[in-house]
């Protein structure tokens, strides 16, 4: 079985990550209250995966990834209510989904490039047209988070592939 953490509720009382068993390769959502003794709670319990959950920054959201359409997408639901509705964000392919500091903003990895959504949240949750905004073709994804914005929103940091003429030779 693994777990693996995806992000920390605003107050720091929860983190939320995903959770699976490698030889059935299904991983579900779930959130651990911080010093209440009890255990995990699955918050998604589906035949599908749900993996890299991303809460926002006001506590109120839930991105995360799932491969329900067939396609590993990025979603959001509101958060606690999970149940009142889902939205997808991504089209075509997306993963790692991350806020930006203010949550006016959304970006996550889509096949090819770093992608962007803007984010209303006055009336109710209306993402925008996910837009590219850095081919990511230098730089090396795996399936866990390694990337991150900072705080200004203005940087990223990620891993930058290197060919294997740049290693040194080991002796």
């Amino acid at each position: 079985k693994y777990q693996f953490a995806g992000s920390i509720t605003p107050d720091d009382r929860q983190i939320l990550f995903a959770e699976g068993s490698s030889n059935t390769r299904s991983s579900d959502i779930a959130v651990l209250t911080l010093g209440s003794g009890e255990p995990p709670e699955v918050l998604f319990n589906s035949d599908f995966n749900e993996f890299d959950p991303m809460i926002s920054p006001d506590g109120h959201w839930l991105a995360y990834g799932s491969d329900r359409s067939g396609t590993e997408e990025v979603y959001v639901r509101p958060f606690p209510n999970l149940g009142d509705s889902e939205i997808q964000i991504s089209v075509g392919g997306g993963l790692q989904p991350r806020w930006s500091a203010d949550g006016r903003e959304l970006l996550y990895v889509g096949p090819t490039d770093l992608m962007a959504t803007t984010i209303a949240t006055e009336l109710k949750f209306a993402p925008g047209r996910p837009e590219p905004i850095l081919n990511l073709g230098g730089y090396q994804f795996y399936d866990l988070g390694n990337f991150d914005i900072a705080p200004d929103g203005q940087r990223f940091l990620m891993v930058k592939r290197v060919a294997n003429d740049d290693f040194p030779v080991n002796r």
